[in-house]
């Protein structure tokens, strides 16, 4: 039997393979779910940045679904630098995170407080307002769950500077506007230097 790719699901809460990519398939993959809470029975319970716990170059993809915005911006840094150094020279990251520029074109257009969809959150509607995502959602934050608070944020031209800078080669990044959310795709070498260097 081959020997399964890892994927590492950072902040994974309680989502299945489903909330992963398309790319990673359940036959292919073995999911090494990363979460703070250990109610939601993660393989690894971690506090980001804090990765110490998972082996250097030891993961093919790093997937990371609206997680760095709960850190300060030092701390999203020293975080992006753990998601490059998990991953072998061959591995990848896919990252998503709001869109500032976004975000600050729908404050302008939008009542700060007005409703804009329900989201549904393991079968409880959750109303979302421009406010909640700039700041974080205050349904959470109101019960006590503080580290749902958004605590810094990004541009499609920072967050690429902030992957490049953690070492991050073939950074792309895209704004998908309709979500008000960052795409980011990268990888830890691009094939052409992981050659040169062989």
């Amino acid at each position: 039997m081959q020997p399964k790719y890892k994927v590492l699901h950072v902040g994974c809460g309680r989502q299945s393979w489903a909330n992963l990519p398309p790319a990673i398939q359940r036959d292919r993959w073995e999911q090494i779910r990363v979460d703070a809470d250990p109610a939601v029975q993660p393989d690894v319970v971690a506090i980001l940045p804090d990765l110490s716990m998972v082996e250097s170059g030891s993961i093919d993809c790093v997937f990371s679904k609206h997680n760095i915005e709960h850190l300060f911006r030092h701390e999203a840094t020293q975080c992006l630098a753990e998601f490059h150094r998990v991953l072998r020279p061959t591995g990848f990251l896919i990252l998503q995170t709001p869109d500032l520029h976004a975000m600050a074109e729908l404050l302008l257009a939008k009542d700060p407080e007005e409703t804009l969809y329900v989201a549904s959150v393991y079968g409880d509607p959750i109303p979302i307002t421009p406010l909640d995502m700039l700041f974080g959602s205050e349904h959470y934050i109101s019960r006590g769950n503080h580290w749902m608070a958004h605590k810094t944020a990004f541009t499609q031209q920072t967050l690429e500077r902030a992957l490049t800078k953690a070492g991050f080669e073939g950074v792309r990044v895209f704004s998908r506007k309709d979500k008000f959310e960052l795409v980011a795709n990268c990888r830890k070498v691009v094939r052409d230097n992981l050659m040169g260097r062989l």
